[in-house]
């Protein structure tokens, strides 16, 4: 791990939830296109884990409270959202590199050039949001995040899933 120096995880509060689940692994399934995706997990063992030697047991439940990864999972599962979505291939044939693989690239990768975007554009008003969801699309860059995987997939698949105002 780049981040493990002598004294320990040097991003412990910042790790990212491959960090926090280790060691378990979390795969997910979803039965249909409106049904929830369902997660399952294994644990793993690796020989260079010190922390299978640890007297302590934990619930799968007990282990996800103490990681905090209910917010990395849900932002995770969006994301599993949008990567299928990719999959069903819409960028309507523009090739390699086109103006909507560049949107889809901005949003998913360059919050700060998505929020200039969405502010330069309108984006957040042009919809039925109400005052608060607004707000926080505006102020925090998860909700930014959740909002523009929404809005590529209302864009770039035709999804009515965003209201016009």
């Amino acid at each position: 791990c780049p981040f493990l120096i002598e004294a320990g995880c040097s991003v412990y509060a910042d790790r990212p939830s491959a960090c926090r689940t280790y060691p378990l692994e979390r795969g997910v399934e979803k039965a249909g296109p409106n049904a929830p995706l369902k997660s399952h997990y294994a644990v793993v063992h690796h020989s260079y884990c010190k922390g299978h030697e640890e007297r302590n047991t934990y619930t799968v439940r007990q282990w996800k409270r103490e990681q905090r990864l209910d917010s990395f999972n849900l932002m995770n599962d969006l994301w599993a959202e949008v990567d299928a979505f990719f999959a069903g291939d819409p960028w309507q044939g523009e090739g390699h590199a086109g103006p909507r693989q560049q949107l889809a690239f901005m949003v998913c990768y360059n919050i700060d050039a998505f929020r200039a975007y969405s502010i330069e554009n309108n984006l957040i008003v042009q919809y039925r949001l109400d005052r608060d969801q607004r707000r926080r699309i505006e102020r925090d860059d998860a909700e930014l995040l959740k909002f523009g995987f929404t809005w590529l997939m209302h864009v770039l698949g035709e999804r009515k899933i965003l209201r016009s105002r």
